[in-house]
């Protein structure tokens, strides 16, 4: 029995033995697995905001995509503006043309009229004296040569000077032009690259909620193990210090055996009666056989502690299992943090290639709205120039008008308006051919309306001086405007006969007196 009791004490202590070793591996494993779980974590935190900057990123995105789309509304507003002005200054022009042309000609006709408009009121022998005179004659021939000459050259002056300009605005036109088409380019490629960011960002987005599902299922099953951990543990307390009882009561009972046997033997030997000794065997044999029996429901007690440490054997055994279904997650949780670095790696350059095209835009677009306000302003200050010629003109006319009314309405009809009527029917003619050879020069060299403002202006300048000339003659009947003034007569030297020379004449001398 002792023997038996011996093999069993050595057995189970062995079992604890290798049972301490088991539970002291599974706490290193657990440490183990608490530390990448702890990493995980930590991982997990990291890529939350990582998610955040990606969030603000992708807002600047939008923001910067909202304020590209309003440069662009107000680069079409101030294309449909600019195209509204030149369609304005375009029509001015053509009404400037069409005034100019018509005070050109009521300019000429007023030129081929002023050789009479002072001799409307005197006699018919003057007016004879007056035309037949070749001086007077060549004069007028020498300054209408001079004049057509002159015209001539303003003319080819200002058609170089417009073509030129012309084809300056062409080039600007077409610069222009190609710009507008490389900004529709680069927003059509920025709304591509924001759809592309956009279908990253949702496919992050799933991922890390994808991500954020298995971080939650695996602390609910860290907690479920750490729960059996501790329930384990408290278990395994319980089943130790029960063994270890019963090895302190086993070895007692062992000790006790072992005193009653030696004094067992000194009885034998000390003892003679035998029939004594054998009551005595019989007692310490039923003592022995109540112990022996009480070790037997120690035994089994054993067992059932074995059966419990059994069951937690497999528990821990699946505990096992399910530490590696983490480390399998683990690692494809590793692959997906390193497929997440990556996709914000191209994410953060496709950002910074947006950047760079962006500030490209924003600098383009500035340079064009600068040029846009210069080229307006010439055009305002162009436009108030012609205006103010305009009604310089239109002044100059009305007075002109005014004169010749008021010498028709106090003279009577006499021969000098018969030739001034046929004066007029030939610088009428003249006028219409003049016209229509400059209506086919134009047509032949090509040069468009639109862009014959400069001519316009130069001709209006020269038109102008000429009625200058005109308006300083003084008024009709008097002996200084006969056909020019003193002044030009200074210009001109030797061109045509001032009127200082004609009231020195005797003709004008007998006209006075004829008056007084």
């Amino acid at each position: 029995h002792s023997n038996e009791k011996s093999d069993l004490v050595q057995g189970l202590e062995l079992k604890n033995n290798n049972l301490e070793k088991d539970i002291s591996k599974l706490k290193g494993t657990l440490d183990k697995k608490l530390e990448e779980i702890d990493n995980l974590l930590s991982e997990i935190d990291m890529l939350k905001k990582e998610k955040e900057v990606l969030n603000k990123n992708v807002e600047d995105y939008d923001k910067q995509i909202h304020r590209l789309r309003a440069i662009e509304n107000e680069f079409h507003d101030l294309k449909s503006k600019y195209t509204v002005e030149v369609a304005a200054t375009k029509a001015v022009q053509d009404d400037l043309v069409s005034e100019k042309r018509k005070s050109q000609q009521i300019i000429e006709n007023l030129d081929k009229l002023g050789l009479a408009l002072d001799q409307l009121a005197a006699p018919e022998n003057v007016l004879d004296q007056i035309v037949s005179s070749p001086e007077v004659v060549k004069a007028v021939r020498e300054k209408i040569t001079k004049d057509t000459n002159m015209c001539h050259e303003l003319k080819t002056v200002n058609v170089a000077q417009m073509e030129v300009d012309l084809t300056t605005l062409k080039s600007k036109v077409h610069s222009l032009n190609s710009q507008h088409t490389a900004l529709q380019l680069a927003n059509t490629q920025l709304a591509a690259e924001k759809e592309e960011t956009q279908k990253e960002l949702d496919s992050t987005n799933a991922a890390f909620s994808k991500l954020q599902i298995l971080h939650n299922q695996l602390t609910l099953e860290y907690e479920e193990q750490l729960k059996q951990k501790d329930s384990l543990k408290n278990d395994l307390k319980e089943a130790r210090f029960s063994l270890k009882e019963k090895l302190t009561q086993l070895k007692s009972v062992e000790t006790k055996l072992k005193r009653e046997n030696e004094q067992l033997k000194a009885e034998l030997m000390t003892v003679k009666h035998l029939p004594a000794e054998h009551a005595k065997l019989k007692d310490d044999f039923r003592a022995l056989f109540t112990a022996n029996e009480k070790l037997k429901a120690d035994l089994r007690n054993g067992l059932d502690a074995k059966e419990l440490v059994e069951v937690h054997e497999k528990e821990l055994e699946s505990l096992k299992s399910k530490l590696t279904d983490s480390n399998a997650r683990y690692m494809v949780l590793q692959q997906m943090t390193s497929t997440f670095v990556e996709d914000r790696r191209s994410l953060m350059e496709h950002v910074t290639m947006l950047i760079t095209q962006y500030h490209e835009l924003l600098t383009q677009s500035l340079e064009d709205k600068e040029q846009y306000h210069l080229e307006e302003k010439n055009n305002t200050d162009k436009l108030n120039h012609l205006s103010r010629q305009k009604e310089k003109l239109e002044e100059k006319i009305m007075d002109h008008y005014r004169k010749l009314n008021s010498c028709s309405i106090t003279k009577k009809k006499t021969f000098g308006s018969t030739w001034i009527r046929k004066v007029k029917k030939a610088g009428t003619e003249l006028m219409n051919k003049s016209r229509m050879s400059w209506h086919e020069d134009m047509a032949r060299r090509g040069i468009d309306s639109d862009t014959s403002l400069d001519l316009d202006d130069n001709q209006s300048n020269h038109h102008q001086e000429y009625s200058d000339n005109l308006s300083s003659l003084g008024t009709p009947g008097t002996r200084q405007t006969l056909y020019l003034s003193g002044e030009e007569n200074e210009v001109d030297e030797g061109s045509i006969i001032a009127s200082h020379s004609l009231s020195n004449s005797p003709l004008t001398a007998s006209y006075r007196n004829e008056h007084k």
